[in-house]
């Protein structure tokens, strides 16, 4: 499913908007009327219909799509306080990435998979301008990592040095990255971690506080699941909060 990413009319590739307390006729959920790709009955009459217009009409479109040209979503999260929406996308020979929709989006952002991974034309030697909306963050498989996993954005009370960040970390190299904006608005991302955990997850506590799991997943063996190495859950803190005699997280020794 290669072109899934930018094929409306299948839900793969997508990031889907319903209301799961609703139900149409057709569906166990209902659609918002507001989703970028509902089309109106009106709007099929196509003769008199101002471009911009015409340009959003997508009569194949599933109405369930909010975002689209993703190629394998995995995690992704909402600001608490701002309603921004985070997607950190796995992808596929050269570069990870991380997306970002402000909380006062309308929907309908197209973040370019199959035609870019990262900011970067795919397949490389591919010619052409970029399409659709551009990471704020994107690393490379040579020395950073594998598969991008998005663990969310703190918005605590009890560690303020981490108000507002949010973290991104990778299955492959167990790095944790900070990402937020400076004073004049630029993206920046920061290494904060570098350990052995193979990152899977997170979950948020009542209070802000962000938990990760960590899983070898059975990638590549062995045969018996049962033999994988156990599992464990993190808390995640600032490092002047760290209690003392806890057990922390193994570091990568290079």
């Amino acid at each position: 499913m290669l072109n899934a990413g930018q094929d409306l009319s299948t839900l793969l590739g997508k990031i889907l908007r319903i209301d799961v307390n609703g139900k149409d006729s057709d569906k166990a959920y209902r659609i918002p009327k507001d989703n970028p790709f509902i089309t109106p009955e009106q709007q099929m009459v196509l003769f008199g219909v101002a471009e911009e217009v015409f340009a959003k009409i997508h009569p194949e479109a599933r109405p369930e799509i909010w975002a689209w040209g993703l190629r394998n979503p995995l995690k992704f999260q909402f600001d608490a306080k701002t309603k921004d929406l985070y997607i950190a996308d796995v992808g596929q020979n050269h570069w990870e990435e991380l997306n970002f929709q402000p909380g006062n989006s309308k929907g309908g952002e197209n973040y370019g998979w199959k035609w870019m991974c990262g900011s970067h034309n795919f397949p490389i030697g591919r010619k052409g301008p970029p399409v659709g909306v551009l990471p704020i963050v994107e690393y490379s498989h040579v020395d950073q990592g594998i598969c991008c996993v998005g663990l969310g954005i703190y918005r605590g009370k009890e560690y303020p040095s981490l108000d507002g960040v949010y973290f991104l970390g990778d299955w492959g190299s167990g790095k944790v990255w900070g990402v937020g904006r400076d004073n004049k608005g630029k993206w920046q991302c920061q290494e904060l971690l570098d350990t052995q955990l193979m990152l899977t997850g997170s979950g948020e506590g009542e209070d802000g506080t962000i938990y990760v799991t960590n899983a070898h997943a059975n990638y590549g063996g062995p045969v018996k699941p049962a033999d994988n190495p156990r599992g464990s859950v993190w808390k995640l803190v600032s490092k002047d909060k760290v209690p003392s005699g806890a057990k922390t997280a193994p570091l990568d020794s290079k």
